[in-house]
């Protein structure tokens, strides 16, 4: 490992402001999961149903995922400005991004 990818410290700034979105967007979604299961009351399920309603729980679920796991991952790897660690840190930040994907293609899907 070379000396100048251990020199200088990640700033917390990036996990500061994913938590607080994260938090505001599981305040949110904790009210919406558990409605979205009212989507399946009308006895037909199609394809985008089922998306929306994985999508919604995905992000739900996610959020404390991508919350615990950037924090762990910005401690473990703060100290180096590799490739690899940005790359860790910036895939636990988006993780709920793919529920919000899953969610807007159940639009394009249909249903």
């Amino acid at each position: 490992m070379d000396e100048q990818s251990v020199t200088r410290a990640v700033s917390p700034l990036l996990p500061i402001i994913t938590t607080v979105l994260w938090l505001i967007v599981l305040v949110i979604g904790a009210v919406v999961a558990p409605m979205s299961l009212m989507a399946f009351d009308s006895g037909s399920i199609t394809l985008g149903m089922g998306m929306l309603v994985a999508g919604v729980w995905m992000v739900v679920l996610f959020c404390p995922i991508s919350i615990v796991g950037g924090w762990i991952a910005w401690a473990l790897t703060r100290r180096h400005v590799s490739t690899g660690a940005r790359t860790l840190r910036g895939v636990l930040y988006a993780l709920p991004l793919a529920g919000a994907l899953v969610f807007a293609l159940a639009f394009v899907v249909g249903g």
